[in-house]
């Protein structure tokens, strides 16, 4: 991968009310790429992509912890401007 990362996620945790749905994220997508998130029904697929645009926030009881980063835009921070991202 050249140059930093597109999307940054460092140990990103979620969960739902009680229901933890993703546990240590990790992962890097760099610019300019095709990029597919695949898996079985109900691992997380949809919260992973919902917390990146912070959909997840229109859901009661979501909780995301760790970093993620779009463009070096910290988006779980409160600051984050949600339209603009």
């Amino acid at each position: 991968m050249n140059g930093s990362p597109k999307i940054r996620i460092r140990s990103l945790n979620a969960s739902i009310g009680s229901a933890r749905v993703l546990k240590n994220i990790t992962l890097d997508v760099p610019a300019c790429s095709i990029t597919s998130v695949i898996g079985p029904a109900g691992s997380g697929k949809t919260v992973l992509l919902r917390t990146l645009n912070r959909l997840n926030d229109l859901v009661p009881g979501f909780q995301a912890s760790g970093e993620v980063r779009v463009d070096d835009i910290d988006v779980l921070s409160p600051a984050c401007d949600v339209v603009a991202l």
